[in-house]
């Protein structure tokens, strides 16, 4: 081959591969999730604590998206579920209703939060995730009235104190605290 034509066509196969590369996918600006359900009105309210048992966990900021259709909601019973909702979450809710006159109560649940966010953050200052996981655990035990009797179990996830544990026994140094010095000498 020709040593012009094979010059010219290394020079080319970098301008046609560029061209020809697969769209490349963004990175999610949002998490979604929905759910319907169907229910009668004394349910509903265990219904949707039950459905909403896993945001309790997250830590993002979103919204609450929930609509329902049938049955005949007052306006205290839809002010007690967004109120009940909005305390226990910490997730504004819009809530929409059509009453019928049947009994049962089909609903959709949509859940809209945003990645690297913190709902328990009272400042506008972003925070690490362990600070938010300390700032949720200490809004859900203040949020909770059972905590205040009877206490609420630790929600740890990676917590200095395993990690610590994990290290003292990869360097092959045991260590208990009650065998510590008060002035943490060995």
């Amino acid at each position: 081959m020709n040593p012009l034509k094979l010059y010219s066509l290394a020079l080319l196969l970098p301008a046609l591969t560029g061209c020809v590369t697969p769209n490349e996918s963004l990175p999610h600006h949002v998490y979604k999730d929905s759910k319907e359900f169907s229910t009668t009105q004394t349910a509903l309210p265990s219904m949707l604590t039950q459905l909403t048992q896993r945001l309790s966990h997250r830590e993002e900021v979103g919204v609450i998206h929930l609509s329902l259709q049938g049955g005949q909601l007052s306006a205290n019973d839809k002010q007690h579920i967004e109120s009940d909702l909005s305390s226990r979450l910490l997730l504004p809710i819009e809530l929409t209703h059509t009453p019928s006159n049947t009994q049962e109560i089909s609903g959709h649940l949509e859940v809209t939060l945003v990645p690297d966010t913190c709902r328990y953050n009272p400042s506008v200052l972003p925070v690490s995730r362990q600070a938010c996981l300390q700032l949720r655990n200490q809004y859900l035990s203040s949020a909770t009235p059972s905590a205040w009797h009877q206490g609420l179990t630790y929600i740890e996830s990676s917590s200095a104190l395993s990690t610590g544990a994990v290290q003292r026994l990869h360097n092959n140094q045991l260590k208990s605290a009650e065998k510590q010095s008060v002035t943490g000498e060995d």
